[in-house]
């Protein structure tokens, strides 16, 4: 297995616990503030603003640093089933289809400024 491989894969499994770890923070400090309101609007934010930037951070620092890969296209999603499961419900899945894309955009704009040589 390469090295271009490895690194990717470490980052959408840091992709995967972050995916994780923000709606369970999210939905710890709601149940622990016992705030309806603030809790919904929590949990919007990490879903509509959060978990997209963390998206889009991971797919372009892979991009600058390993290249276009096209596992960018499937591997938010798939990251996001378990967390739309637990967290959310099934009308989430957009989300999951919507940061695919987006990685895959910024996974592209990263490789665009990869150099192409080993280090």
């Amino acid at each position: 297995m390469t090295t271009m491989v490895k690194t990717t894969k470490g980052r959408i499994g840091l992709l995967f616990v972050l995916y994780m770890a923000l709606p369970a923070l999210s939905f710890a400090i709601s149940l622990s503030a016992q705030l309806n309101d603030w809790s919904k609007s929590f949990a919007f934010l990490v879903l509509l603003a959060a978990l997209p930037l963390v998206t889009i951070a991971l797919a372009g620092w892979d991009g600058v640093k390993s290249g276009f890969n096209f596992l960018w296209l499937l591997a938010p999603v798939l990251c996001f089933l378990l967390p739309m499961i637990v967290f959310f419900n099934a009308s989430a899945l957009i989300y999951g289809v919507a940061y695919s894309v987006l990685a895959l955009a910024f996974n592209a704009i990263g490789a665009f400024f990869h150099s192409g040589r080993t280090r």
